[in-house]
Order: structure tokens, then C-alpha cells, then sequence
């Protein structure tokens, strides 16, 4: 069993990365697994995956009628910010 911390009568696991504990422990939350279909974004806007897609088009893919369209477009976007590395 691993370890554990004991709050009043109640006792949490470090592993599942309860926040006070996560802290305490020197543990991490493990990273957010997502589904992703590579690549659907550029095949259904007919640009080459080597290419990026233009902001103009993305913004424009992101109030589409299509509702995939849209919700690859804004988590193209949303995906823009955040630190690669």
C-alpha cells in the first residue's frame, strides 16, 4: 500500500493526488490523458499537416456550423496556449 495522510478521522491516499496531500507528499498530478485524433482538424479543413493552419481559418472553423468542426477548431486554439515541453 502506498503512502497516506491522515486529516482528522479521515485518511487520503497520496497516489490519487488529493491537493493538500499532492503538496505534502512531494508528488505530482499525473498528466491528463486525451483521446486525440491526429491530424483530423487539418484532413477536414483540406490543409497539408505539415502546414500550420492559419489563425484566420482557425477562427473561422470555430463558428462553423459543423459541430466537430467547431470543437477541434477550439481546442486548436485553446491547445495554442498552453506550454509544450
Amino acid at each position: 500500500m502506498g503512502k497516506s495522510l491522515k486529516y482528522g478521522v479521515h485518511e487520503f491516499p497520496t497516489s490519487f493526488g488529493f491537493h493538500g496531500a499532492s503538496r505534502l507528499a512531494g508528488g505530482g498530478r499525473p498528466p491528463m490523458k486525451l483521446d486525440l485524433k491526429k491530424g483530423a482538424l487539418h484532413r477536414q479543413m483540406g490543409i497539408s499537416q505539415d502546414k500550420p493552419i492559419p489563425a484566420k481559418k482557425l477562427a473561422k472553423a470555430a463558428n462553423s456550423d459543423d459541430e466537430t468542426l467547431r470543437k477541434r477548431a477550439q481546442f486548436a486554439i485553446n491547445a495554442k496556449k498552453w506550454h509544450h515541453g
